[in-house]
């Protein structure tokens, strides 16, 4: 299996995006593509599991942390890749597995499905994706259901390690974060917060839920391939018309009914902060923007990312994670 981050480095024709995203995965590649199964055993507690869903096969690794305790429950993170991404690429790349080891939480990551379920990925013609409900990549095309395939992980999960079910959180990146939004919205009592990295749109339902979690959102200012301005991105031969980021976490704001003006601060070099709440209830949207961010999933280490290394002060597991941390499900009101 060759696992590679998201997407293309800018908004360029249909033809190009291919012949990018190829040297993507060849680059990625010379690193390691050893599959899961392979990568499950050498560790002993990053585990791939596979279930039929919807007439296919579809992966997931849990990775417990070090010291698990099967006696406590525990806080179960799920990180969605993004597009023409893996589970292995999320468990390798992200963080979030040391995380869990340092944290002592569950870490989840699936895989999306793909065009040819039963041909191997490829990046010019068999990409994973998430049906986010943008109506972009394949999975959309087919309804395939992405939301049906989380709930049906997590309960998953639950029946084999014990669960703390007011800590299960979400993040995403790129097609990823946008399918976070959607979990978001239409699973909203199952999960306690999310974090969305580098993803513009969100859509609501005629009938939105009457309780969301809180959110952290963040994008960089110089990603070509979702604007942090919105306006029209070319993408696989067609115009995809996005809105600006902030206006998703407006809306979530919305959602949580929190008052419409945001303070606005610089919390560290290169970052600026709008913050909705938080209520009494503790619920809040915070949305970072990242001065000369690209659409990367930022670290604070070195690893490769479109075919070029690059190196973050920011790490978005950290980030996110300390938000988690303060943000367990809030109970019903009466």
């Amino acid at each position: 299996m060759i696992f590679t981050t998201s997407r293309f480095r800018s908004c360029t024709p249909a033809s190009k995006l291919i012949v990018a995203l190829s040297l993507c995965a060849l680059i990625l590649a010379l690193v390691g593509t050893m599959g899961p199964r392979w990568l499950a055993a050498r560790r002993g507690r990053s585990i791939a599991y596979e279930m039929n869903w919807g007439g296919m096969s579809r992966l997931w690794i849990v990775h417990l942390p070090l010291g698990f305790d099967a006696s406590r429950p525990l806080p179960v993170v799920f990180m969605f890749h993004g597009f023409n991404g893996t589970a292995e690429w999320s468990w390798r790349l992200t963080g979030w597995s040391e995380k869990a080891d340092a944290e002592h939480f569950i870490a989840v990551f699936p895989e999306g499905s793909r065009p040819f379920p039963q041909q191997p990925m490829n990046t010019m013609t068999n990409s994973p994706s998430w049906n986010d409900g943008s109506g972009r990549f394949s999975s959309c095309w087919d309804n395939i259901d992405d939301v049906g395939l989380t709930l049906a992980i997590l309960q998953d999960v639950a029946a084999r390690y014990p669960v703390d079910r007011s800590r299960v959180y979400a993040v995403g990146f790129s097609n990823g974060a946008s399918m976070v939004y959607r979990l978001g919205v239409e699973a909203s009592q199952h999960f306690a917060a999310l974090g969305v990295v580098s993803a513009s749109g969100i859509r609501v339902p005629p009938s939105p839920p009457t309780r969301v979690g809180s959110l952290l959102a963040m994008h960089g200012t110089v990603d070509r391939v979702s604007p942090i301005e919105g306006g029209d991105v070319p993408q696989f031969g067609i115009i995809d018309r996005r809105p600006a980021a902030i206006v998703a976490a407006c809306t979530w704001a919305n959602l949580l009914g929190l008052p419409p003006i945001a303070r606005e601060s610089d919390p560290a070099p290169n970052l600026h902060l709008w913050q909705f709440g938080p209520d009494p209830a503790g619920s809040e949207v915070q949305f970072y923007e990242r001065a000369g961010g690209r659409h990367t999933y930022p670290r604070s280490r070195t690893l490769l990312s479109l075919g070029r290394s690059h190196h973050d002060e920011l790490d978005a597991t950290d980030l996110i994670w300390e938000f988690f941390k303060s943000h367990p499900r809030q109970p019903p009101t009466k």
